[in-house]
């Protein structure tokens, strides 16, 4: 047998603690999770809702609902991103920049619905 076959437990190299880097990963996936929830939570019912808002725009029909369930959409993920940005401020990763970059999209995106929406209010007004 070879040397590295024999030896007892007591003689095998002792197991290596995590690197820094590594603890830092496993810090920021563990304070994220939430917050990977959350968005995949947010996007179907922001996609249903930009169908409903494009329905809404071609057909010319104002629909008070929807507009209120655009504003309460906007206002909780404004909340959860500011959630993200409280908790993320020290973080330095690549998932931190992603997920801001993804909250920012869908705010952008569900923004951009609710001015056209307010088109369509202020041409029903006139």
């Amino acid at each position: 047998m070879a040397d590295h076959e024999q030896q007892s437990p007591s003689q095998r190299p002792a197991s290596r603690l995590p690197s820094d880097a590594r603890r830092a990963r496993r810090e920021a996936k563990l304070r994220l999770a939430p917050y990977v929830t959350k968005l995949s939570d947010w996007h179907p019912q922001a996609a249903r809702l930009l169908l409903e808002v494009d329905r809404a725009v071609s057909l010319t029909d104002l629909n008070r609902p929807l507009v209120e369930a655009l504003e309460t959409t906007i206002g909780a993920v404004a909340a959860d991103q500011a959630g993200f940005l409280a908790i993320t401020a020290e973080l330095r990763s690549s998932r931190v920049d992603d997920l801001a970059k993804s909250f920012s999209r869908l705010l952008l995106d569900l923004q951009a619905a609710r001015a056209r929406l307010v088109v369509l209010v202020d041409g029903e007004k006139k």
